[in-house]
This record gives structure tokens, C-alpha cells and sequence, in this order.
């Protein structure tokens, strides 16, 4: 997965770079993911313009966005558009 953002860009670098085998992991992670379309990919990045921290955005996109059942919503993972 190649990020839009440049901002998330570099916070993925810093993962990629870190002694912590957890976050270089994590940052790994979102290296080969394959699975996401333009239009998921492109939701993930759009959801919270004001964070650079690809970890923050990803925390609280999983916990709005995905996890929407318990948050009276569909969860975005279930959103035809975008999949």
C-alpha cells in the first residue's frame, strides 16, 4: 500500500525504522496490504485529516469506523461502495 498522505507517509517511515519489533510490525503491516480498494483506501486516509500519526488514525478509525455495530452504525466494512 503506497499512502496519498504525505504526512502519514512519514509517520510510516518512523515505524519502519523502529527499534520496537511491535511498531516496525505494525508499519509492516501496512506495507503489503493488497486488499484495499482506491475508494477504502482513500476513506482511511480521509477520515481524520487533522493527525499525521498513522497509528492515531488508525486507532480511531478502527474504533469509529469499523467497529460501527456498537456505535448504531453499519461499520464501513460492510459499506458495497467501498469494497
Amino acid at each position: 500500500m503506497r499512502l496519498n498522505r504525505s504526512d502519514l507517509s512519514q509517520s510510516l517511515d518512523v515505524m519502519l525504522k523502529s527499534g520496537d519489533y511491535f511498531e516496525y510490525a505494525r508499519g509492516c503491516n501496512f506495507v503489503i496490504e493488497e486488499r484495499l480498494t482506491d475508494g477504502r483506501q482513500n476513506h482511511f486516509e480521509q477520515f481524520d485529516t487533522s493527525t499525521p500519526d498513522i497509528k492515531v488514525l488508525s486507532s480511531t478509525y478502527f474504533n469509529i469506523s469499523v467497529q460501527g455495530n456498537r456505535r448504531g452504525h453499519r461499520p464501513s466494512t460492510f459499506d458495497p461502495v467501498l469494497n
